[in-house]
C-alpha cells in the first residue's frame, strides 16, 4: 500500500487460512480447498475472498479412457488429486 495504495494486496494461500500472511492482505485467495471457503469467511466476514486454483484438471489432451499401466488420465472431468476438487464439484 505504501507503493501504490490504489492496488489490493493478495496472495493464493494454500492452507494455513487465518495465521500469517492472511492477517497482511485486504484479499484472500484461496488454492485448492472448497472446504475452507465457507469457514474462512465466516471468521473473516468483512475480508473478500477469491476461489484462485480449486479445479486441478488431470488429464491427458486427447486420451478418453484412464489406463493406468500406460498412465493415461482420461481427458473427461473424472480424476482429481487429493488435494483439489473437480472443474465440476467446483
Amino acid at each position: 500500500m505504501k507503493i501504490d495504495p490504489t492496488r489490493l494486496c493478495t496472495a493464493a494461500v494454500n492452507g494455513s487460512y487465518g495465521p500469517g500472511i492472511s492477517s497482511a492482505l485486504d484479499v484472500e485467495g484461496i488454492n485448492y480447498n472448497l472446504g475452507a471457503i465457507d469457514n474462512y469467511h465466516r471468521s473473516h466476514p468483512r475480508q473478500p475472498l477469491i476461489a484462485l486454483r480449486l479445479a486441478e484438471h488431470v488429464v491427458h489432451a486427447g486420451i478418453y479412457s484412464t489406463d493406468k499401466l500406460r498412465n493415461w488420465s482420461s481427458a473427461y472431468d473424472v480424476n482429481q488429486t487429493s488435494w483439489s476438487e473437480l472443474a465440476e464439484q467446483w
